[in-house]
């Protein structure tokens, strides 16, 4: 039987607001107009800060050390300021979470995330107090989803079953190692769709 849903953030319970590329803004907060260096920024903040290797602190030390950047004064908080610009909460989906719980379904999040991005969340209503728990974040676990390790620790934090979780995400290949375990995994792209999925596997869940 279904007893919690898992949800991801970025593209399911937050979506983008912003005509402008994630990229667009981030160079607009570091003061440089050259969008390949500010990629490169970009990915190496993914890939060392989400599966919790180094702190934001860190991190401008270790862009000038890899890409020969300085980041500008006063831009600590560039990730964050170009996060807000950049997404809104996805209503709908917050919605719909907050059904589920009335219908006694339990809802927490997995997500590859950053901490200049938790504050964000906050302000959305994606966190604990607004009936998010457990909130597993990677660079807390220090594993970013599509490994299955991610999984295998979400399961854990839950005290839950493969079978007793629905994890729904925007990425077909975090869903695809979700299903790999034995969770049932629902691709979010089209809030109609997720819902009526949703539904199904409850009910079929439930027969």
């Amino acid at each position: 039987m279904i007893r919690w849903i898992l949800f991801d953030i970025g593209g399911v319970l937050a979506e983008k607001k912003s005509d402008a590329t994630f990229a667009e803004l981030l160079a607009s907060e570091l003061e440089t107009s050259d969008l390949q260096l500010v990629q490169k920024i970009n990915e190496l903040h993914e890939f060392s800060i989400e599966n919790g290797e180094i702190s934001e602190l860190e991190f401008p030390k270790f862009v000038s050390e890899k890409l020969d950047f300085e980041f500008p004064v006063g831009s600590e908080k560039a990730f964050e300021n170009a996060y807000k610009r950049y997404a809104c909460p996805n209503e709908k989906m917050l919605k719909l979470a907050k059904s589920l719980r009335s219908h006694g379904m339990k809802t927490a999040i997995l997500s590859n995330t950053a901490p200049a991005y938790t504050a964000v969340h906050d302000e959305f209503g994606i966190n604990k107090s607004d009936g998010f728990a457990p909130i597993i974040r990677s660079y807390e676990i220090g594993v970013m989803k599509p490994d299955l390790i991610a999984y295998e620790k979400a399961l854990a934090v839950l005290a839950a079953m493969p079978n007793e979780v629905i994890f729904v995400d925007d990425l077909a290949e975090n869903i695809k190692a979700a299903k790999s375990l034995g969770i049932s995994g629902i691709l979010h792209k089209d809030f109609g769709r997720t819902v009526a999925e949703i539904d199904e596997i409850i009910a079929s869940e439930s027969a």
